[in-house]
C-alpha cells in the first residue's frame, strides 16, 4: 500500500531532503501554510510533517485549521522545527501531534518516527473500522447505524427536513443457503450490499441489521423519493443472476419504508421509524414478497 505524506516547510532545501529520505512514500510538498491548505482541500494524506515556523502561519495555527476539515480530522501530524526546547515539544504534543522531530534532520530518526506513526495510525483505523462495520459486507454495523441515525434525525427535526428509513430483507434466504451452501449465502449478501450501494446516494447510511436484513437511512429524503430509488434497486436485483461457482443464483427482496411524517409525534429515537418500517416489511412479505410497502400518503 502506497502511503501519501504531505511535507510542509518554507525551506526548499529541507523539502528536497525530506523527499529523498521518504522516497518509498508518495510525497507532496508545500512551502507555506496557504499552500498546505490548498493541498488538504483537494487531496487526502496519511501523514503530515508540519514545520512550526512558516512565513504566513504557525504550525500550531495550521493544526487547528486542519482539524476543521472533515477529511483530515484524524490525519496524524508530526511537527518539525529547529526549536528543540522541551516547552515547544510539550506544546506540540499537547496540540495533538503524534510526534515531534527537531532539526537538523536525521534520516534514521525521520524514517523511524514516520514508520511508527503510520503503523499506529493504520492499527487505530483498523480498530475503528471493526467497531463501525459489519465484518462480512463491510457496511456499517447495527450499533454504529443507530448512533449516526439518531444524529440525522435530531438534525432533521431541528432543520424541519425529512429522513426515511427502509428495512430490506432478502426473500427466502434460507433456501439459498440450503440449496447452494453458506458460502453462496455470504456471496449473495455481499453482492446485495454492492447493489444497494450502487443505487443509494453517497451520503445515505446503509447497515447490516442482522442476518439477511439491511437498514437504510435516506438523508433529506421523503419516503416517496426513497421508494423510487428502491423500486429501481428491486427491479435490478430481480432481473439479475449472480454467478457463484457453477451456479447462477437469482433472488428478490422485500422492504418496508417510513419517514418522519409517519410518526404522529416527535420520534423519541430511530427505533420509532424502524418499528413502522419493520411492520411494513412484514406486510410486504405477507403480500407475496418482492415488493415494497410504504404506507398511504395520508398516514
Amino acid at each position: 500500500m502506497a502511503f501519501n505524506i504531505l511535507v510542509v516547510d518554507d525551506d526548499h532545501t529541507t523539502l528536497e531532503v525530506m523527499k529523498d529520505i521518504l522516497a518509498e512514500y508518495t510525497v507532496t510538498t508545500a512551502d507555506s501554510g496557504k499552500a498546505m491548505l490548498k493541498e488538504v482541500k483537494s487531496s487526502s494524506f496519511d501523514l503530515i510533517l508540519l514545520d512550526i515556523m512558516l512565513p504566513d502561519y504557525s504550525g500550531f495555527e495550521l493544526f487547528g485549521i486542519l482539524r476543521e476539515f472533515k477529511s483530515h480530522a484524524n490525519t496524524p501530524v508530526i511537527f518539525v522545527s529547529a526549536k528543540n526546547e522541551g516547552q515547544d515539544i510539550r506544546v506540540g504534543l499537547e496540540y495533538g501531534a503524534q510526534d515531534y522531530i527537531t532539526k537538523p534532520l536525521n534520516a534514521d530518526v525521520i524514517i523511524s518516527r514516520v514508520e511508527a506513526t503510520i503503523k499506529r495510525s493504520v492499527y487505530e483505523r483498523n480498530l475503528l473500522f471493526q467497531a463501525m462495520n459489519d465484518p462480512l459486507t463491510g457496511v456499517y454495523n447495527r450499533n454504529f447505524f443507530f448512533k449516526r441515525a439518531e444524529e440525522e434525525i435530531d438534525r432533521a427535526i431541528r432543520t424541519k427536513s425529512n429522513v426515511t428509513v427502509a428495512m430490506l430483507d432478502i426473500d427466502r434466504f434460507k433456501a439459498v443457503n440450503d440449496r447452494f451452501g453458506h458460502q453462496a449465502g455470504d456471496f449473495i449478501l455481499k453482492n446485495f450490499t454492492d447493489e444497494i450501494n450502487e443505487h443509494i446516494r453517497s451520503y445515505d447510511l446503509l447497515a447490516r441489521y442482522g442476518g439477511e436484513e439491511f437498514v437504510i437511512l435516506f438523508v433529506d429524503c421523503s419516503k416517496w423519493k426513497a421508494l423510487d430509488i428502491l423500486n429501481r434497486l428491486r427491479k435490478a436485483v430481480a432481473e439479475k443472476f449472480y454467478k457463484f461457482s457453477s451456479f447462477h443464483i437469482n433472488f428478490t427482496f422485500s422492504g418496508g419504508i417510513a419517514d418522519l411524517k409517519d410518526v404522529k409525534d416527535k420520534p423519541d429515537s430511530i427505533q420509532d421509524l424502524i418499528g413502522i418500517a419493520d411492520e411494513r416489511l412484514f406486510q410486504a412479505k405477507e403480500a407475496g414478497r418482492n415488493r415494497l410497502v410504504e404506507g398511504k400518503k395520508d398516514e
